[in-house]
């Protein structure tokens, strides 16, 4: 980093870094084998077991407003 440069220059360059750092890791390379076990996942139905099923139900008891915040 430039030790001249301004706070705001900083801030840009450190903010480049992590879009570049975050747009890298977000491939994911897998084998043969990896990627038919990840595609085959996706495909099955999602199915809760009885322990998350109660939960839902609890929750859906409990809480009876959700505020949601668009953060920007």
């Amino acid at each position: 980093m430039n030790p001249t440069a301004t706070n705001d220059e900083h801030i840009n360059l450190k903010f480049e870094h992590a879009q570049k750092s975050a747009s890298e890791h977000q491939v994911i390379q897998l084998n043969a084998h990896d990627s038919e076990v990840f595609l085959t996942a996706l495909a099955e139905p999602v199915k809760f077991n009885q322990t998350l099923l109660e939960a839902f139900e609890l929750h859906s008891q409990r809480v009876t407003s959700l505020v949601y915040f668009d953060v920007q």
